[in-house]
Parts: C-alpha cells; sequence; structure tokens
C-alpha cells in the first residue's frame, strides 16, 4: 500500500514540475495603435491554457507571454494567433524552458535586379489596415517591399515582373478588405475588419 502512495505521490511531483516549466515568446508585432487593439490581441492569446504573464507593450509592439512547456506552442502556432488577431507578427523568439532559443526565419533579403516599383491608391484608416494591407501585399510570390501611407492612401510596392504583376497585387489587396484602384473589396469582407479599420 505504502509503494503504491509513494508512486502516486512522486506521479504527481513529476506533474507539478511539468506544469512548472515555461517557454518564454517575445512576438514583434505590427498594427497595433491603441488600447483596444491591444485588447483584441489579448484577448486571442488567451485561448491557450496555462499562458500567464502576458505583457503588451503598445508604442513598442512587443507581446511576451509565457506557455507552460508540455503545450509545445510553436513559432507558427504563435504567428497564426497574431494574424487571426487582425495583426502582422513580424518575428518570434522563444527561450524554452530548457534553455534552447528559437527565431523566427529573417525576411528573404531584397533584390533590385528586375524589381518594378510602383504606387497606388489603397484605402485604409489605422495601423491595423497598414499593417493588413501590407502583409497582404507581402503575401503575393515576388513582391519583396510594401509600404502604405495612411496620409495618402497610397501603396509603394516593389516586386520581380518576371513572377507577378501589378493587377496580382491590387487583387490580393482587395481581397484583404481593402478598396484599391485596382478593385473593390466584397462587403462580406469588409464587414469583418475591426471598427476602426472601417473607411468607408
Amino acid at each position: 500500500m505504502k509503494k503504491h502512495i509513494v508512486i502516486l505521490f512522486l506521479l504527481a511531483l513529476g506533474f507539478q514540475v511539468a506544469l512548472a516549466q515555461k517557454d518564454k515568446f517575445t512576438v514583434q508585432v505590427d498594427g497595433m495603435g491603441c488600447p483596444f487593439c491591444a485588447y483584441g490581441l489579448e484577448k486571442k492569446f488567451k485561448e491557450v491554457e496555462g499562458i500567464s504573464k502576458m505583457q503588451i507593450e503598445i508604442e513598442t509592439g512587443i507581446l511576451r507571454f509565457e506557455v507552460p512547456s508540455n503545450k509545445g506552442m510553436t513559432i507558427a502556432q504563435a504567428e497564426e494567433r497574431v494574424n487571426a488577431s487582425g495583426y502582422t507578427p513580424r518575428s518570434v523568439a522563444v527561450t524554452r524552458a530548457d534553455g534552447r532559443e528559437e527565431k523566427s526565419e529573417a525576411a528573404p533579403a531584397v533584390t533590385t535586379e528586375g524589381v518594378e516599383r510602383r504606387s497606388f491608391m489603397v484605402a485604409g484608416s489605422c495601423d491595423m489596415c497598414k499593417a493588413r494591407i501590407e502583409k497582404a501585399a507581402l503575401d503575393v510570390k515576388g513582391v519583396q517591399q510594401a509600404e502604405w501611407n495612411a496620409e495618402q492612401q497610397m501603396l509603394t510596392v516593389s516586386y520581380d515582373a518576371a513572377l507577378v504583376q501589378l493587377p496580382q497585387v491590387q487583387a490580393a489587396v482587395s481581397h484583404s478588405g481593402h478598396d484599391n484602384v485596382g478593385g473593390r473589396a466584397n462587403a462580406k469582407t469588409y464587414s469583418k475588419l475591426p471598427a476602426c479599420c472601417q473607411y468607408r
């Protein structure tokens, strides 16, 4: 009987130790401009069971949190949660409970040979819009740089004309919910944008 009690005690102790082990995440997020924005991001991550010590720095766009190592959260999963919140993850760094360090891959280097640079009008209203617009453009294969100017309502892109043409970039941006000279966002996509992003 005592042997069984000792075994149960050791199992319980091992379980507690496993719970105590935490992976520490630092995520650089684009698009946060106000406490309301931070709340949306925080809400999405609080869905993760066992998450703790969450901190969001609006000024720098840095999100920090800890999650039990037995959850096995990956960098890709952290990026997916940022994207699902309507923001753009720029980098993710993780310090695992065993001391290992992991980082998201750096963006590929931009080349200039055969690259075209064009600007076109894109409707938007805030930093969240900027992050979404730029991500939509950068997700198109061949696009190397994208920068949206809120004041001018203009998106400037650099892309490899051998891989992509400007109408494809414009279509991707409109599919993300933003009207532009290449097309109008459909009503369903537009209606799902956060209130601060609805520019119409």
